[in-house]
């Protein structure tokens, strides 16, 4: 299993991680002579600061703009046929927000906590394998909470097509079998937090708009579409709308521009 690394940096306070460089730097300076403990932290900062400096100035490319979308950006579902209305936000649009926390001093490593991960991994990946039977549309990246020195919340943003189809799949197996599973956990886990918000934003009641922006949120799911006899596509609802097109959020959910 790949472990992205990104994900961990926050399970401890930064004056931790400070903490532990030093005590690695002084693990250094005992076993090495003095230039050669010291090179490797050198070296390291020096090198991000040649980076910096060529990438300000155009050197090297500026990776921060890396799938960026420039511009002005919208969404709109494509309808099953894969054609576009002229009306925006002309379906409902189901928002389902999903999260766990951990309210134990060993933060997102404390017993049981992995458990959570796992089930939650496991429902995504069926809801993505059955995006038409469940109308599941996408979710958003895993995002950590910051109002604690140590991000233990862990949330997600889902989209779907109605709330049947939610429904459907909270009746499913998999959400079934990891919901006993944290049912049946409480008693021995009761530092394990859990919660969920459920939002129904009926036709005409729903917009987006993204500038400058890496593709988020409703911007970043995907639609089934039936393009031919037994032809499925998979298409982005996110759309160039330019500098004229859909300039208020009442045009956005389907109003005049005015």
């Amino acid at each position: 299993m790949k472990v992205d690394l990104k994900y961990f940096r926050d399970d401890f306070r930064v004056t931790t991680w400070l903490l532990i460089g030093a005590c690695l730097q002084v693990l250094l300076l005992t076993v090495l002579p003095t230039r050669l403990a010291v090179a490797p932290a050198v070296v390291a900062l020096t090198s991000r600061c040649i980076v910096f400096v060529f990438t300000r100035y155009g050197i090297l490319p500026d990776l921060s703009l890396a799938d960026i979308r420039a511009g002005r950006t919208s969404t709109r579902l494509p309808r099953s046929d894969g054609s576009l209305s002229p009306t925006p936000a002309e379906d409902e649009m189901v928002v389902f927000v999903l999260g766990a926390r951990s309210n134990h001093v060993q933060g997102r490593f404390a017993p049981g906590f992995l458990d959570v991960g796992r089930s939650f991994a496991s429902m995504w990946r069926e809801a993505r394998e059955h995006r038409a039977e469940y109308g599941y549309l996408g979710k958003s990246p895993l995002m950590f909470t910051t109002d604690s020195d140590c991000n233990n919340s862990m949330i997600y943003l889902s989209y779907w097509k109605s709330l049947n189809h939610l429904y459907k799949f909270a009746n499913g197996a998999v959400h079934r079998e990891a919901w006993a599973k944290f049912s049946e956990g409480r008693k021995r886990y009761p530092h394990i937090g859990l919660m969920h918000e459920l939002y129904i934003a009926p036709k005409g009641h729903w917009e987006t708009i993204y500038i400058n922006f890496k593709p988020f949120g409703l911007g970043q799911t995907t639609v089934i579409t039936e393009q031919g006899e037994g032809q499925t596509n998979y298409v982005s609802p996110l759309i160039d709308i330019g500098e004229s097109l859909w300039k208020t959020s009442k045009s956005r959910m389907g109003g005049s521009e005015d």
